[in-house]
């Protein structure tokens, strides 16, 4: 019964730590969209690059 429960909380806080991070990856990215055509350029290299990576 505790393994069950350990597990869940591991899950959880994988996934809140996954939802933060993405937060801030798309809050990163809208800020380099609005800069200039080239960051924006650059972002969806990394962006590629990140999802290919996964």
């Amino acid at each position: 019964m505790f393994s069950i429960v350990k597990q869940f909380f591991d899950f959880f806080s994988y996934f809140f730590f996954f939802y933060s991070n993405f937060a801030s990856f798309l809050s990163i990215y809208a800020f380099f969209r609005k800069i200039n055509h080239f960051s924006f350029f650059l972002a969806n290299v990394f962006v590629t690059k990140f999802v290919i990576f996964w």
